[in-house]
């Protein structure tokens, strides 16, 4: 039993047989390919700000969390909608790829800077080891030196 669910704070919720969805209401158009659809620009009934669709259960509009009324029962839309959300999760991974791979790279910290990011081995200010992995790129004391800058 899938769930369509337009929360109050904007966000649709999809849960399917492949997952859960959650989204803005323009990704969730994006992912799901659906343009601006029924769903998403469809004025909600007055004083309503919250539309759930449990398949076989529930089509209901609520405001403050009271129910202020109900849609039809199977809903075919909200049912196509439950059927990909798959495909929607698929769209929206590689949305999110292609967002992280467009940022820039992260600064690296002035005491850092010039040591491989992945830090070899590092050291607390009692020059204890915090960390120690593979050989080391830097010299403890290069390091120390560094960290006091």
């Amino acid at each position: 039993m899938g769930e369509f669910h337009q929360h109050p704070d904007g966000h649709i919720i999809v849960i399917g047989d492949a997952g859960t969805y959650v989204d803005s209401r323009a990704n969730f158009e994006a992912d799901f390919g659906a343009g601006p659809s029924l769903v998403t620009q469809a004025p909600l009934p007055d004083g309503a700000n919250d539309h759930v669709y449990t398949q076989g259960k529930r089509h209901c509009f609520m405001g403050d969390g009271n129910v202020m009324g109900g849609g039809p029962m199977p809903w075919p839309e909200g049912d196509n909608i439950i059927a990909a959300v798959g495909d929607g999760l698929a769209a929206q991974a590689a949305r999110r790829e292609a967002e992280l791979a467009a940022l820039p790279p992260p600064e690296m910290p002035a005491p850092f800077q010039g040591v491989s990011p992945t830090v070899d081995v590092l050291y607390d200010q009692e020059n204890r080891i915090l960390a120690l992995e593979g050989k080391p790129s830097i010299s403890k004391d290069a390091f120390m030196e560094r960290w006091k800058k």
